[in-house]
Parts: structure tokens; sequence; C-alpha cells
């Protein structure tokens, strides 16, 4: 009878299918992109709208 547990794979996995954790919620989420007030262009996730970088 076998116990059970957790199944390590190490396998390629494409960058568009990477989560972030995001900052404030600490729940996955992806990523969106706004202009700041000078029109420079900046990353937000998309559960919070928090900046990053």
């Amino acid at each position: 009878m076998s116990e059970g547990g957790i199944v390590e794979m190490e396998a390629p996995i494409a960058a568009s299918n990477v989560m972030i954790i995001d900052p404030k919620t600490k729940k996955r989420t992806r990523i969106g992109h706004t202009t700041d007030k000078n029109g420079k262009k900046i990353r937000i996730t998309k559960k919070s709208n928090e900046k990053i970088d």
C-alpha cells in the first residue's frame, strides 16, 4: 500500500504560462500594462492594479 505524497517533475514550461505572485494579495496574477503621467509604460498586476518593477 502506498503512502502518497508530492511528485516532483522537471519539465520545460513556456514563459507565457508563468504567473507572478501579487505583492498585495499574495495570489497568482497576470501582468497588464498602463502608462504613468509622463507617458512611460509601466507593468501592473491585474488583480490589484499594483505597480511592479
